[in-house]
């Protein structure tokens, strides 16, 4: 494929799903609204959110090579 083509693709963008760091951010969204509804079901849950996410998302932006498209 042509190296203009591949650029004009990854410009593009990809679909949220398949971007890493949106599915964690939906999957800490979750397990965040499980342990506001229901706080403690699971043991220690609050502190891993809180370090996991952040830790876990500058990771993920500072891997990510192309764009979430519309």
């Amino acid at each position: 494929m042509d190296e203009q083509v591949k650029q004009k693709e990854r410009r593009k963008g990809k679909k949220w799903y398949k971007s890493r760091t949106m599915v964690f951010n939906a999957v800490m969204a979750g397990l965040g609204a499980l342990e506001v509804s229901n706080p403690g079901a699971i043991p220690g849950l609050g502190q891993v959110l809180v370090v996991a996410l952040p830790v876990v998302n500058a990771v993920l932006r500072a891997v990510t090579s192309e764009p979430v498209g519309k």
